[in-house]
């Protein structure tokens, strides 16, 4: 066999003369001799070499690790690096399984949903004018922006499923408040929560911030109107219970 030139070992195997010059450059694969001319000459143990690293390469070995191989004498446990790297492997492979089921849930939706059709979906759950308003008081928050993201990334189906929850949650709220339920109790600390998980459909709802919203419930007759056609007095108890719960709970004072 005479010695191969870099035109005819990239040809063999496929690979680019660019490629072997880097391989060259960094050690991993110098080839033994020169031509005159300078020339790069492959001999047939450069070429059997070559043969090994393409193999690792194309099962996604990093070239590290491949010098090391090549590299070793014969006392090196090969399998041993190669169920290290099988278990590397199974770890993406997770990982992009993740990430495809993702863009898979995503490919299902409906982008965007318009303002209208949130209207129409919720009901009286939404109204553009009040996010509006919100925007002008919390727009400089990162609850806001959270809520921004959360809001478009959902999809129609995503809408209705929050507004069944938001029905079913207040349904047990007139339910309970009808039957007596008392604030602090260990039932209506479990409604509050139920309450607060809703809440929380767009940022972290912690006890501190749902109190303080809690607050609007009897301050702004809107909102008191809302749970108080469920229930008069309904929207006054729902203050009550999720300020008891918040107590049960040492949370703290403020928008924390």
């Amino acid at each position: 066999m005479h010695d191969k030139t870099v035109g005819e070992v990239a040809a063999e195997f496929g690979l680019t003369v660019r490629t072997l010059h880097y391989w060259d450059e960094i050690g991993l694969l110098s080839p033994s001799f020169r031509s005159w001319q300078d020339h790069r000459l492959y001999t047939a143990d450069d070429v059997a070499r070559l043969r090994s690293i393409v193999i690792f390469r194309a099962i996604g070995m990093p070239l590290r690790r491949i010098a090391e191989l090549v590299d070793a004498d014969s006392s090196v446990d090969v399998r041993a690096y190669l169920r290290a790297h099988k278990a590397l492997l199974e770890e993406k492979k997770s990982q992009i399984d993740g990430m495809l089921c993702a863009i898979d849930e995503l490919l299902e939706k409906e982008f965007p949903v318009s303002t209208e059709d949130i209207s129409a979906i919720m009901g009286p759950y939404y109204r553009a004018e009040d996010e509006a308003e919100a925007q002008q008081q919390w727009g400089h928050t990162e609850e806001w922006r959270i809520s921004q993201r959360t809001k478009h990334s959902m999809s129609r189906d995503d809408w209705a499923q929050l507004r069944e929850r938001t029905e079913a949650v207040e349904q047990e709220l007139a339910e309970a408040f009808a039957r007596g339920i008392q604030p602090g109790s260990a039932q209506a600390n479990a409604l509050a929560e139920k309450h607060r998980a809703v809440m929380s459909a767009f940022f972290p709802m912690t006890l501190s911030k749902h109190r303080i919203i809690a607050q609007s419930y009897t301050a702004d007759p809107r909102i008191q109107s809302h749970y108080d056609s469920r229930a008069v007095g309904l929207a006054q108890w729902l203050q009550s219970i999720i300020e008891a719960n918040a107590n049960a709970q040492d949370a703290p004072l403020g928008w924390q």
